[in-house]
């Protein structure tokens, strides 16, 4: 049940990290990047709750 919990702060790091480095390159480059960076941290947040909540529903 920790381990689903870890996986699930870990994506979410991740979905942090994508953003970021998408807002970052897509000041110079296409909005495109930025679209993907939000895809990708609302995947690791919708990620996140899902290991939260099966987690919690383990103890």
């Amino acid at each position: 049940m920790r381990n689903t919990m870890i996986l699930g702060l870990i994506a979410l790091a991740f979905g942090l990290v994508a953003i970021g480095t998408g807002y970052a390159w897509s000041v110079g480059r296409d909005g495109m990047l930025l679209a993907v960076a939000i895809g990708a941290i609302v995947f690791g947040l919708v990620f996140a709750v899902f290991a939260v909540n099966a987690a919690r529903g383990q103890r």
